[in-house]
């Protein structure tokens, strides 16, 4: 090992090794000189020395002498220059993003056939299975030229996480770079490696709250730290519903909640409608209607503090959703913790507050006269008339947001319908009730009969003696 004098000394002999393509003994040499205990006082030759060391770290694809210099650096500037390492970190990411994002276009854009979990290296076993599959020379190929690059990126973006974590000065980078990695994860549809970094952050966060109390460790009694903190879950959150992690989605809100609990503040207005409106499409996909409702409805009361001067197009566009259905009752108090309900939402509940906040006035004209014809007037021969213009026009309006919502209305129409006819009538035919029920074919129809005689919503027995026939037990 050579003794430099200066670090000077060291840059020059790299640079005239990398003149002969010497680059990996180049490489080897900037990081004697910055691993030398003799320089460890900071000065703009070492930032030019980190810059050429993870240039050439990048291009050798050296991911360990990477993560060594990079925290020995921040051993010698941490003190006196953190700029710098933040200015060397985010270059050096820059730089392996840019080789991944070459080598994307080099293999055609093969994200979905790169190995499901970049820690783990191609085993004998599946380079044997490839080499004796259908699988083409030039998809192993494409696939062999992206896969490095994505396995460096990602171990970069975990690296700079770890040399980051539970340093003050170094907070607003840890946020930054977390973010940087989530988009990762987002763009190369790395759903494995988003479940990681999740634990890792969280690993990182039950570390804070149990390392003593130092002069350089960040403190979560501040409140500026817990904003941090809530700001990087909720895009944590958002990566995660755009990823279809939806098991990470919910641990990522609990997260959200424990963060409020530990600092006794609320989320800022701006993130706290966000955060509302992220869990109302969560429990949309988990298909429990009445939660997503209550989201909703947090949502517009959350915008109507905020806000206090609406403009009618913000009114109308929040409570177009505010129409109640039935849905099973699943993780009643786990759910309501999360909307900060002290107890579980009803129908009844939500329609109530629907009318105290007249939330109806806001809504687009189709919402009104769905409601109106939904949950005031009685008509049950007449209601699928009534609502299917009205459905037509939301469907032309072409919002996928207000789309989503035809399918269930409509069962909640048909079971509207069943249960107002059970009022009036003994007895119906099948082809009477499909008729008034024109949304469904014979065998959903049934389905719906026997979902709405389990729900108590009606009591019905399809008669066996007269086949075709529909008798109601009116109580």
């Amino acid at each position: 090992m050579v003794q430099w004098q200066k670090p000077e000394n060291a840059l020059q002999r790299a640079n005239e090794l990398l003149n002969v393509g010497k680059k990996m003994h180049a490489l080897e040499t900037l990081h004697e000189v910055i691993n030398a205990p003799k320089h460890r006082t900071w000065s703009k030759t070492h930032e030019v020395i980190m810059g050429k060391h993870l240039e050439l770290c990048v291009e050798l694809r050296k991911p360990q002498m990477a993560k060594d210099a990079l925290f020995q650096y921040r051993r010698i500037c941490q003190q006196v220059n953190v700029k710098s390492l933040e200015d060397v970190i985010l270059a050096f990411l820059e730089q392996a993003e840019k080789k991944a994002e070459e080598a994307k276009q080099e293999s055609h854009g093969m994200v979905e056939e790169v190995a499901e979990d970049l820690d783990q290296a191609e085993s004998p076993e599946k380079l044997l299975l490839a080499a004796v599959s259908g699988e083409g020379a030039q998809d192993r190929a494409d696939r062999s030229v992206l896969s490095p690059w994505l396995r460096f990126l990602w171990e970069s973006y975990r690296q700079c996480l770890e040399l980051l974590r539970n340093n003050i000065q170094m907070e607003l980078l840890y946020h930054k770079v977390a973010k940087l990695a989530f988009q990762f994860c987002l763009k190369y549809q790395r759903k494995a490696e988003f479940r990681k970094l999740c634990d890792n952050l969280r690993a990182h966060l039950t570390q804070i709250q149990k390392s003593p109390q130092t002069h350089y460790n960040v403190k979560l009694s501040n409140p500026e730290t817990i904003m941090l903190h809530q700001d990087t879950r909720l895009y944590q959150l958002d990566i995660a519903i755009q990823l279809e992690s939806w098991q990470e989605a919910i641990r990522t809100t609990d997260d959200i909640q424990q963060l409020i609990y530990f600092s006794k503040r609320l989320l800022k207005p701006q993130s706290q409608a966000s955060y509302y409106e992220k869990l109302s499409s969560i429990y949309w996909k988990a298909n429990n209607k009445l939660f997503h409702a209550a989201a909703l409805l947090k949502l517009f009361q959350t915008f109507r503090d905020w806000k206090k001067n609406w403009v009618e197009k913000s009114d109308s566009d929040l409570a177009r959703h505010l129409d109640m259905e039935e849905a099973q009752l699943e993780h009643q108090r786990h759910l309501s913790n999360l909307l900060s309900l002290a107890v579980p939402p009803t129908r009844r509940t939500l329609l109530k507050e629907l009318l105290r906040l007249n939330i109806n006035f806001y809504a687009i004209k189709p919402a009104q006269e769905l409601y109106r014809y939904l949950e005031i007037e009685f008509c049950p021969l007449e209601l699928s008339q009534k609502i299917i213009p009205v459905l037509e026009e939301i469907n032309d309006i072409g919002k996928p947001e207000l789309v989503q919502y035809l399918s269930p209305i409509k069962e909640t129409a048909a079971l509207k319908i069943m249960k107002q006819t059970s009022q009036i009538y003994k007895a119906i035919s099948f082809d009477r009730m499909l008729s008034i029920i024109p949304f469904f074919d014979q065998f959903y129809l049934e389905k719906l009969i026997v979902f709405a005689g389990k729900r108590n919503l009606i009591q019905v027995n399809k008669s066996h003696i007269c086949p075709g026939r529909i008798f109601f037990k009116n109580t």
